[in-house]
């Protein structure tokens, strides 16, 4: 017997330890030191101009000074344009635990010109911490992580969800994101009127802004949620039910009947209804788009920049990604495009979000899906300028770190420099020459570097096997 013990004890280790081959990464892209001279660069503010043939000295975390150009010897990064870093306002990070995937993640926002990210919502408890820990301390390299902690709900439709049925619940929650010092609260779909109020009420007694979707029992107009994710409540009815499919809610994020009756009136009614109440939406286009391609067009899209098994393992297709859904999902984007379109030349803010590390998220890659967010505010009528303005500008704003989104002497040294402007067309993201995060200087040669020892790592066997046999045991 204790022979059988002994072996089984082994046989599990050996398990334990070829699985954790299986899934490790390479070491991570290490933190730079900070500080750096941009000896000539065009400065672009996006929705406020730009300023040619100057140089900008960084110290610390900061920009310390906006110059004249000076002379220099060989710069790759002479001629750039210099623009705010990229801002993705939704995201969710990857489970603590899993080898590198935090320092991956965090990687892949750099490698696209994203500097800063908000976590909307901790599913498992810890992510945010990990993330924004790590890049403080000059673990690895990474962008500014703003976070809401654990989200707040009706139900516990996630591990690390706190569940309020009461206003007093509410309030003591609110109090403990606070006391946590996360910068947001975040707030599901299934929470209670008076809860939701509750929740609000506390949050800016706090200074803390309340971001999430509209609650299905809760009118657009008296959510007053200072920040309104993925549309949801956007279309009547009111009480903005999911679709049901087989009987089970399917992608309560994304409801798509409703938007078969949003017309001009209506879009213009909830526009009235954010200015009003100061709200902003981030609509994350990006989520219903890929939604609508499937899982297995997923599946591919992640496998240059995600291991092999991250896109089976945390992807899951939703019920309402159904065939038959096609034509409602076509012009379900239609008419989300048409909204976004009317609501900026309303003037409502909007902010941009991917969603990216959600799993219903499918194929939404960290940072790469940031550009076809800003693409699709592109083909709903924004010019590529209005667009990144949202980004750099309005979402920057939103994070609540001072300066940040301008590029001006003890602004945060947050920047992403291209060797063509994206301010004049979004293909030119993939010029991406340099990025500098909290004052860290990366240039694209060493960003392009560590992405090829990720991908040479893919390719490995132990990655290829994890993604067909251990993969489906680690779906949430």
């Amino acid at each position: 017997m204790l022979l059988s013990a002994g072996l089984l004890a082994a046989l599990l280790l050996g398990c334990g330890v070829g699985l954790w081959f299986a899934f490790r990464l390479p070491p991570p892209l290490p933190a730079s030191g900070r500080g750096a001279l941009l000896s000539r660069v065009t400065i672009v503010v996006p929705g406020e101009g730009r300023l040619a043939e100057r140089s900008i000295i960084i110290r610390g975390g900061a920009i310390a000074g906006i110059l004249p150009a000076v002379a220099r010897g060989a710069d790759p990064l002479a001629g750039a344009y210099a623009l705010p870093g990229l801002v993705d306002a939704h995201v969710h990070l990857p489970p603590r635990g899993l080898p590198g995937q935090t320092a991956l993640h965090a990687f892949l926002f750099l490698r696209h010109g994203v500097t800063a990210v908000r976590s909307a919502g901790d599913r498992y408890g810890g992510e945010s911490e990990a993330m924004r820990a790590g890049v403080q301390r000059g673990d690895f390299a990474g962008p500014r992580v703003v976070a809401c902690g654990g989200p707040l709900g009706g139900a516990a439709r996630w591990p690390n969800a706190q569940v309020l049925r009461t206003p007093e619940a509410a309030r003591a929650a609110v109090q403990r994101v606070a006391d946590a010092g996360f910068g947001c609260v975040k707030v599901q779909e299934d929470l209670a009127p008076d809860v939701l109020a509750a929740i609000r009420r506390a949050a800016r007694g706090l200074r803390l802004p309340v971001i999430g979707p509209v609650p299905h029992r809760v009118k657009w107009g008296d959510a007053v949620l200072d920040d309104i994710q993925h549309l949801l409540g956007f279309a009547p009815p009111e009480q903005n039910a999911p679709v049901l499919r087989g009987g089970h809610a399917s992608c309560a994020a994304v409801s798509l009947a409703g938007f078969e009756r949003v017309g001009a009136p209506h879009i213009m009614e909830r526009a009235g209804g954010a200015l009003w109440s100061g709200m902003a939406i981030t609509p994350i286009l990006i989520s219903r788009e890929r939604l609508r391609a499937g899982a297995s067009a997923s599946v591919r899209l992640g496998d240059a920049l995600l291991p092999p098994w991250f896109a089976r393992a945390f992807w899951r297709r939703a019920v309402c990604a159904a065939p038959e859904d096609d034509a409602l999902w076509a012009r379900a984007m239609e008419r989300s495009r048409r909204a976004l379109r009317l609501l900026h030349g309303a003037g409502v803010a909007l902010h941009t979000g991917t969603d990216a590390g959600a799993a219903e998220a499918l194929g939404v890659v960290p940072g790469r899906s940031l550009h076809r967010e800003l693409q699709l505010f592109v083909e709903a009528g924004l010019s590529p300028e209005q667009a990144l303005a949202a980004s750099t500008g309005a979402s920057a704003r939103a994070l609540g770190i001072p300066g940040l989104g301008q590029i001006l002497p003890g602004a945060p040294a947050d920047l992403a420099l291209f060797r063509e402007d994206p301010s004049l067309d979004l293909a030119n993201l993939d010029t991406l020459l340099g990025v500098v995060a909290d004052g860290r200087l990366y240039y694209r040669a060493e960003l392009d570097a560590q992405l090829a020892r990720y991908q040479r790592r893919y390719g490995q066997f132990g990655p290829r096997v994890a993604a067909r046999a251990a993969a489906p045991l680690l779906a949430p």
